[in-house]
């Protein structure tokens, strides 16, 4: 059984885990997909090319935006897998150690 629990608390960690990790990844790759198109933005204003000024400078804005919003709701999934989990082991412990309880006071030769 502890066995069992342990397992539990494990894959709990490992789901949590990749949820971190996307909500500090996507950040990342929203600045990322800011800067890539600022060269060329840049370049357009070199050039008096406006349009393309005005088309790079939307995606890199809107890069920024998605990335943000995409670490934000993989942080609100984690915190609610979190509470999620850390309840399901709470349980899952109480039920072993009413178990436990159980088998020991069985096995105990004052309680026959």
């Amino acid at each position: 059984m502890e066995k069992g629990l342990t397992d539990i608390e494990l894959e709990a960690a490992s789901r949590i885990s990749r949820l971190n990790l996307f909500a500090r990844i996507s950040p990342m790759l929203g600045l990322a997909g800011t800067l890539i198109p600022l060269g060329p933005a840049l370049l357009g204003i070199s050039h008096g090319d406006l349009e393309s000024l005005a088309q790079n400078l939307v995606v890199a804005f809107s890069t920024t935006v998605l990335g943000l919003f995409a670490g934000g709701v993989f942080f609100a999934i984690g915190a609610i897998r979190r509470q999620v989990y850390a309840q399901d082991i709470a349980n899952a412990e109480f039920v072993f150690q009413c178990l436990t309880q159980t088998r020991e006071s069985e096995q105990d030769p004052a309680y026959v």
